[in-house]
């Protein structure tokens, strides 16, 4: 009965330390004489600037005592638990990344750096929401991502001629497209060339000089002239033959696009989130999903601002994150 009594007693008093832990942070100087007697134990370790870099981490082994340590710092002073792994989701959309390009059209609009994967996934995400108007997704990003950055699409990279003389005259190295109906065809065509000469040159089988361009537009054939804006060798964009219209960023395309935005926007976001606090960015890294013990200091009362009106929420005033590798806690 007194042994049932004790584990009661002690079930309760963890139970009050986590509660107080978790509503109004850890007493800082009880914290940190507690961490100086295990100093040692962490990298980048300061004694006189403990916050300056939060996330510290273990490269040893942990030997029994080391565990114990830290189920004591978990069960006396942490303020949260989580493991440092992106949503299965995510790391789906990672690997089979080349699987999403085709399934979504992406391509047409995109190409995503997988060597920068989240960045890219953001830079593309806010930069096609904001050129096609997709404002609850803007929102969105906004409200929710700091720092956020435009990028040319490809549409935005092919820049529209409208001086025909000073193409005809200026050779510039650029590469250009022309979508054109030929004189004894209802059909249009589009081809892709290197401006480095005025000189007639054989282009898909079709004889082509400059000059033609200023003919075709006499002759109300010309679609349009495109030149590259970027360095190497684009692909040539692809036409509806019946219309001359460029189906690459067509509303169909654009659209899928949006269905991809529409299922993976959140998963994004939440991987942002997980990185800001200090996730682990390197998505082939074995350790990844080590484990991550939150001490939270000085929780206060915090209003924040929202379309509802002002809402109180918590804030700690420091937080610091004891990384433990997923190795190393075995």
């Amino acid at each position: 009965m007194k042994l049932q009594q004790k584990h009661q007693s002690q079930q309760t008093a963890k139970q009050i330390r986590i509660k107080r832990s978790v509503e109004t942070g850890i007493n800082e100087t009880d914290f940190i004489n507690t961490m100086f007697l295990r100093s040692t134990f962490f990298e980048n370790w300061s004694e006189t600037n403990y916050f300056i870099n939060p996330t510290l981490k273990t490269t040893q082994s942990l030997t029994y005592n080391d565990k114990w340590y830290l189920d004591f710092l978990k069960d006396s002073y942490s303020t949260g638990i989580s493991f440092d792994k992106p949503s299965d989701k995510f790391m789906d959309l990672y690997k089979n990344w080349d699987s999403y390009v085709k399934q979504y059209n992406i391509n047409k609009f995109y190409d995503v750096d997988r060597k920068q994967f989240l960045r890219e996934l953001i830079n593309f995400a806010y930069s096609f929401t904001n050129k096609y108007n997709l404002t609850q997704m803007l929102n969105k990003l906004k409200t929710n991502i700091n720092n956020l950055q435009s990028v040319n699409l490809i549409e935005d990279n092919w820049k529209l001629v409208n001086d025909y003389n000073s193409f005809v005259f200026n050779i510039d190295n650029k590469f250009y497209f022309f979508v054109f109906q030929p004189f004894n065809s209802k059909q249009w065509k589009i081809l892709k060339f290197k401006h480095d000469t005025n000189n007639a040159k054989e282009i898909d089988g079709i004889p082509f000089i400059p000059s033609d361009i200023k003919v075709y537009v006499e002759m109300s054939k010309l679609k349009g002239l495109y030149y590259w804006d970027r360095v190497g060798e684009p692909q040539k964009p692809t036409i509806n033959p019946n219309t001359g219209e460029i189906i690459n960023w067509s509303v169909e395309n654009q659209n899928k696009v949006k269905d991809f935005l529409n299922n993976y926007l959140d998963v994004i976001i939440q991987e942002n989130i997980r990185v800001q606090q200090g996730g682990n960015l390197d998505y082939d890294d074995p350790n990844l999903g080590s484990q991550r013990i939150i001490f939270d200091f000085e929780i206060v009362d915090n209003m924040e601002k929202s379309v509802k009106g002002n809402i109180l929420t918590k804030k700690s005033i420091y937080r610091m994150i004891l990384t433990i590798d997923k190795d190393n806690s075995k």
